[in-house]
């Protein structure tokens, strides 16, 4: 009888259960860090000037020929498109944002 008595104790150790209680060894007071926080949308470059400033700079970037989209002042793909054109037209960082030597080069 001890030697079953044994055997049930060392498979419910070897399970992680206890007969005693609190916290078992299956439960950890630690947690997981949140996962990292995702990317922008590939393409669509993030701009910190407001839906006016990035207009203005639409507007321009159509006088110069480097766009066809709306004059909406939201930074998509084809603003993101045509900032990357106009900076490699004119030896600029190509960067696809709407940054000071860029927007000093439209004039802005």
């Amino acid at each position: 009888m001890k030697a079953c008595f044994y055997l049930v104790s060392a498979v419910l150790l070897l399970a992680g259960c206890s007969w005693m209680s609190g916290p078992s060894a299956q439960t950890s007071p630690h947690t997981a860090p949140p996962p990292p926080a995702a990317a922008p949308p590939s393409g669509i470059a993030q701009s910190s000037h407001s839906v006016g400033d990035l207009a203005d700079v639409q507007q321009r970037l159509h006088e110069a020929g480097d766009y066809a989209g709306p004059i909406d002042g939201k930074m998509g793909t084809a603003t993101g498109a045509a900032l990357r054109r106009y900076q490699s037209e004119h030896d600029l960082e190509v960067t696809g944002l709407a940054d000071d030597p860029t927007r000093a080069k439209l004039g802005l």
